[in-house]
């Protein structure tokens, strides 16, 4: 062979090598980006030479700190859902929304609430972080004006925290995140600030510490919902603030403390129920004319029912099972005349239950400590459904 042709050979062979070099790197370049940045997202962007992101990324970045949305320490670390989040925005989202664009915030702050709760295991996870408006991702609901107006993820197996950038959700009304392994610590985040929530459901999670920030900024909030997760301390002095609050639901946590609700007038439905809040039941209900279900069971309530609870006359459901109160049952109940449910058990009330309970005609369910040896029972209960007692260390009831 022609020596000519042996380095034409040669020269061939030695870029077919290049171009199996420069390929393989492509591959990594983009499968790297994949690990770090997507949850199963393809990410066609290859970074710069120098490593340095693109003036739109920091253009973003410095838009968000700006605009109080995330900040600089979370945008900046490594891996966090804030930094996740904003590169996909200004470095993959086919949308490429510009800062000017009012969804830009919107479509971060979902893609933020995505990389948080874990969104590649979800259960319905349609349409995110796709070329879609993000009113078509799944839970997502709008208005006329393309703005975010309610997120109901309920029961979607979110696992992971709840990311501050809620809040900057201009236009949200409901939010409703209830039944997932939502967790962490939330005592700061003051979730109504920027929004226009009307209801927030965030029951049967895992979240702890104290209860979330409340203020007049949640002037709007007509449904609260925080049950079924491991809250604990005392209230704050911002629940006062909702004046509008007609459902607050605060049961099976771990809140402690005295309960004083003096400007909550608007409530129908106030659910407290096993907790640990103790001193005397919370006087200032007879404010609250409207109510309609009570649950105070499962406490650390002493004394008496008050007598002022004789103008919670729209009442329902009335539960005060499994406190320390004592004496006899106030006959204030009576007036109740569309109470259904009472529950009086596993208490130290003594003496006969009145006349004035048993004539009400729509009970339904009457349950009290009654017939019961060794005395902390009521000596007479003539409408009880269930008679409760003692055995041991533990109670037994058996219906009437």
């Amino acid at each position: 062979m022609a020596p000519q042709k042996c380095h034409f050979f040669a020269d061939l062979c030695t870029l077919g090598v290049l171009f199996s070099f420069v390929v393989i790197g492509l591959y990594f370049s983009v499968k790297n980006a994949n690990d770090q940045y997507g949850a199963d997202v393809y990410v066609p962007f290859i970074l710069p030479k120098d490593e340095s992101y693109s003036s739109h990324y920091n253009d973003v970045r410095d838009y968000l700190i700006k605009k109080d949305v995330s900040s600089q320490e979370s945008l900046d670390a490594n891996g966090s859902p804030q930094n996740t989040a904003l590169y996909w925005i200004a470095e993959t989202d086919q949308m490429d929304l510009k800062l000017e664009n009012p969804n830009l915030i919107q479509r971060y702050v979902l893609t933020v609430l995505y990389y948080s709760a874990d969104g590649s295991k979800w259960t319905n996870s349609d349409a995110y972080l796709t070329d879609s408006l993000e009113c078509e991702w799944y839970g997502v609901d709008c208005n006329n004006e393309t703005m975010v107006v309610n997120v109901s993820l309920a029961s979607n197996n979110l696992v992971g925290n709840l990311p501050s950038e809620i809040s900057s959700l201009e236009s949200l009304q409901n939010l409703a995140l209830h039944d997932n392994k939502l967790k962490g610590n939330v005592a700061n985040y003051n979730i109504c600030n920027g929004t226009k929530l009307e209801t927030l459901d965030l029951s049967k999670n895992d979240f702890s510490g104290e209860l979330p920030l409340f203020s007049a900024d949640c002037v709007d909030l007509i449904s609260l919902k925080l049950s079924n997760n491991s809250f604990a301390g005392t209230l704050n002095s911002g629940i006062n603030e909702l004046t509008t609050l007609e459902y607050l639901d605060l049961g099976m946590n771990r809140l402690s403390g005295t309960v004083n609700f003096f400007k909550l007038k608007s409530l129908d439905n106030l659910l407290l129920g096993n907790n640990k809040f103790n001193g005397t039941l919370p006087n200032y209900l007879f404010w609250n004319t409207k109510l309609k279900h009570l649950d105070l069971f499962e406490n650390e309530f002493s004394g008496t029912i008050p007598a002022s609870y004789q103008r919670l006359v729209n009442l329902e459901v009335f539960q005060l099972a499994g406190n320390q109160l004592t004496g006899t049952v106030s006959t204030v109940i009576g007036t109740m005349t569309k109470l259904r449910d009472l529950t009086l058990q596993y208490n130290n009330f003594t003496g006969d239950l009145p006349q004035e309970i048993c004539a009400i005609e729509t009970l339904s369910l009457v349950m009290a400590d009654c017939n019961c040896t060794g005395g902390n029972s009521l000596d007479t209960c003539d409408c009880c459904t269930s008679c409760c007692c003692h055995e041991g260390d533990s109670y037994s009831c058996s219906d009437v």
